[in-house]
């Protein structure tokens, strides 16, 4: 949904690339097995990273013993045994978007992880299209009418996350109605979205606290890098923006996100992450703040 939540690229090694792209084009594939080829247009990066971590945590009596097979994709030992458990395996499948490519490797099997993120995502989707249309983009509204029954069906597989997601971004809407000129308010509200997301998640109960302080800082971090990305066509559409009202300065919001950033780490620090170590690691050290300076030396070309 808003894709600030990715891999610092350059830094990644070729099969963690490789293992990245399986779990994106995988839950592209649970969206579509799970709520309808047109659910597939939610797929996010933020939401693949949510299944990603989820899973990493997870207890692995879940998924079964290793049974020694090597993974058709990755072809790498670390993502088969730990502790005598395996991972999710990838293997190559076809894209229905791209009918004359080669096949592509994505993650294979039951995963209560894909499922949630899955969920996760068609319901933000269609709250995110329901804030378009509200900020004067009425065409958005055509495109919510496909996702209505992918909608209902997410909401009723998780009735507390569908709630918990309702109830802050409404808190969030009155902030934004009232036009609170501090950034921090805003961000808190989407913070505690992220982090009653990520309590309710399948990930085991020990993980709660780190999970609950990496959400909220995460939606912090998320929702202050859109609102600075956004800040000039919102200015010129008169919406609502914290950085524009506030008239706050780079020094100021770069300071802001990278203390979300710091702390979202500090959190995930306290993880117990059993699979995809490097990739994760490499998602959460390194491309948050890689994308942070994406959207800040743009800001810098374009003057």
């Amino acid at each position: 949904m808003f894709g600030y939540i990715t891999p610092n690229i350059p830094e990644l090694r070729v099969r963690d690339k490789t293992r990245y792209e399986a779990w994106y084009c995988g839950l592209c594939r649970c969206l579509g097995k799970r709520y309808g080829l047109v659910s597939r247009a939610c797929l996010s990066y933020d939401c693949a990273f949510l299944a990603m971590l989820i899973h990493s945590l997870k207890s692995c009596e879940i998924y079964g013993r290793d049974t020694g097979s090597e993974c058709a994709c990755c072809h790498e030992a670390s993502y088969h045994s730990i502790d005598g458990y395996a991972p999710l395996p990838c293997s190559p499948h076809a894209c229905q978007f791209k009918p004359f490519s080669r096949k592509r490797a994505m993650i294979d099997g039951e995963s209560p992880a894909l499922d949630f993120a899955a969920a996760v995502c068609v319901m933000l989707s269609m709250y995110k299209l329901s804030d378009d249309v509200e900020d004067g983009k009425p065409f958005h509204s055509v495109a919510k009418l496909p996702l209505y029954r992918a909608f209902f069906k997410a909401k009723r597989d998780y009735p507390t996350v569908a709630s918990s997601i309702a109830d802050n971004l409404a808190k969030l809407s009155a902030i934004e109605k009232k036009r609170i000129i501090s950034p921090d308010t805003a961000a808190d509200s989407f913070g505690v979205l992220l982090r009653d997301v990520l309590v309710a998640s399948p990930a085991p109960h020990g993980n709660a606290q780190a999970l609950s302080e990496l959400g909220y800082h995460l939606g912090r971090y998320i929702y202050l890098l859109d609102a600075w990305d956004d800040r000039q066509s919102d200015e010129k559409h008169r919406l609502y923006n914290p950085f524009v009202l506030s008239n706050t300065d780079r020094a100021s919001a770069e300071f802001l996100i990278s203390f979300s950033i710091n702390s979202a780490i500090s959190a995930y620090n306290l993880l117990e992450v059993r699979y995809d170590r490097e990739l994760i690691d490499n998602i959460v050290l390194q491309g948050c703040f890689a994308a942070a300076d994406r959207i800040f030396n743009k800001e810098g070309s374009a003057e």
